[in-house]
């Protein structure tokens, strides 16, 4: 068995003024991760509707999301990669956002 983290990378479909984030922004976000972590699984609508909602500002706030999800044996080296790919991505000239949200699950993999 092999043992890492299952690491989940939320990602809002627009900028903070409503617009639509480039999809070529997102595709160079899911190259970065597959070439980091030799693959990458990416949910998105329309499969399912994905919300986000969170507290700010005063009141609720909800925006449309893709899920990006990645394992990792070497958990150091991939929150090493995700502290900084997420500082990167959430600045002016990528997603121009105040924060992503990045988890981290402790996982077993099973290969038969």
């Amino acid at each position: 068995m092999k043992h890492g983290a299952w690491y989940n990378i939320f990602l809002p479909r627009n900028y903070n003024n409503g617009n639509p984030i480039e999809e070529e922004k997102f595709h160079a976000v899911q190259q970065e991760l597959a070439q980091q972590f030799n693959g990458v699984t990416k949910f998105e609508t329309p499969l399912f509707p994905m919300q986000g909602s969170w507290m700010g500002f005063g009141f609720l706030q909800t925006e449309d999301i893709f899920i990006y999800s990645v394992f990792a044996e070497n958990i150091n080296e991939a929150r090493e990669f995700l502290d900084a790919a997420a500082e990167r991505w959430k600045s002016k000239n990528v997603l121009d956002q105040e924060a992503i949200l990045v988890t981290e699950m402790a996982i077993e993999v099973m290969l038969k």
